[in-house]
């Protein structure tokens, strides 16, 4: 039976002072999670926000892309802020 998985990223306060709040990204975030429910009731829902570091980013990814069978879906989707490029290393 396929899962339906999301890793919902949203940050509004940044540790770096350079970068600008966010406001509503947690809300937003919340938004997007209830409308993928649209195509389904999803199984498990991930809000990474305060705690959204690329370390907790990556193990997050890692563990859910582990427990993916070929029917399942992982969504993961990022909410505003600093476009930075997060790489996975094995």
């Amino acid at each position: 039976m396929e899962k339906r998985l999301a890793i919902v990223i949203a940050v509004e306060n940044y540790a770096d002072s350079g970068i600008h709040a966010v406001k509503y990204a947690e809300a937003d975030a919340k938004g997007l999670a209830r409308a993928l429910e649209n195509g389904g009731p999803l199984d498990n829902v991930f809000l990474l926000s305060s705690k959204a570091t690329r370390t907790t980013i990556n193990s997050q990814v890692r563990r859910n892309v582990k427990a993916l069978t070929k029917d399942d879906y992982l969504y993961i989707i990022a909410v505003r802020g600093k476009l930075c490029e997060v790489g996975l290393s094995s």
